[in-house]
């Protein structure tokens, strides 16, 4: 669960290599994807991580990522280059 979650950021930051006007029109069409795969697996994480078999610094690893991804998700335009 929490490899999702990275393999999701890793697609994010693995679009950044291309130019800037294809960068955004990849995240625009692969985020709400990402975003849903993300979001399933961090509640997975959450009910697994409930039973107290997970370490606390997996937990707060997922935590921190998952944060991050979070504010992307919920404001997908915000990291766009391009000027509304």
């Amino acid at each position: 669960m929490r490899s999702l979650i990275f393999a999701s950021v890793a697609a994010l930051s693995l679009a950044s290599c291309t130019t800037t006007g294809s960068t955004d029109s990849a995240n625009q069409k692969n985020l709400p994807q990402v975003c849903s795969a993300a979001a399933t697996a961090h509640s997975a994480f959450l009910i697994v991580a409930s039973t107290g078999n997970i370490k606390s610094r997996t937990i707060a690893r997922e935590a921190a990522a998952w944060s991050a991804l979070d504010v992307v998700c919920k404001n997908p335009r915000a990291g766009s280059s391009t000027v509304a």
